[in-house]
């Protein structure tokens, strides 16, 4: 019986296959990839897999950049096998160490993080709208987002959530006449939100909701 601990003094065996086609099928541009489907009953959870294959003593495995690779697309899929149709022969890409797929994945994210830091105002309006107090309109908006806090529950289009947004904001207190005044904030929330990707290559934003209210004044005394 395959177990954590006899992994953990030989993970080559275990790691050597661990990346594989998830079906059978008659077309080889069609398949999905997939790793060994008791893992998480092995491993428990996530945290105890990624302990051993991301240890630096395995940098120089033959099998360890596949994994990895591997990891980076799994985890931003929900943890599912990933699927290709009609982009090239399945096995090759595993077969090349997904190096090209995980390039596709940051390029994406790249792309998801030019959208949420440009036109700002527009695309944060309707979350700056729901704030504590409320306010008589929004002036100013600039965002920032680490790319290593972005998740995508899709690795090629649909939903993502990322953590530790943080948002720098200017909103009209007071009255949105004479009597008013602006007063700058600075305010970290978590958002999910759903996207897609054009026919010219280009993500655009479909959605975005915070999962965190924001209370303008919770940091004063």
């Amino acid at each position: 019986m395959i177990t954590k601990e006899l992994i953990e003094k030989n993970p080559d065996d275990y790691f050597n296959n661990f990346v594989r086609l998830g079906m059978i099928t008659t077309d080889p541009e069609w398949n999905t990839v997939s790793c060994d489907p008791f893992w998480k009953q092995i491993f428990v959870n996530k945290y105890n897999l990624e302990k051993i294959i991301f240890n630096d003593k395995l940098n120089d495995r033959i099998y360890i950049d596949k994994v990895r690779n591997f990891w980076e697309l799994y985890s931003n899929n929900s943890f599912r096998p990933i699927e290709y149709r009609d982009s090239g022969v399945v096995q090759d890409k595993i077969d090349k160490g997904l190096f090209e797929e995980v390039k596709e994945l940051n390029n994406l994210k790249d792309q998801l993080k030019e959208v949420l830091t440009s036109d700002s105002v527009l695309l944060w309006h309707e979350i700056l709208e729901d704030t504590n107090p409320g306010h008589y309109g929004v002036s100013y908006v600039e965002v920032d987002v680490e790319e290593s806090k972005i998740l995508l529950l899709n690795v090629f289009e649909g939903d993502f959530k990322i953590d530790d947004v943080y948002l720098s904001f200017t909103v009209r207190l007071g009255s949105s006449g004479e009597d008013g005044y602006d007063m700058p904030f600075n305010h970290v929330i978590n958002v999910d939100g759903s996207f897609e990707v054009d026919n010219n290559g280009s993500v655009i934003i479909n959605s975005l909701t915070s999962t965190s209210f924001i209370d303008l004044f919770e940091d004063e005394d």
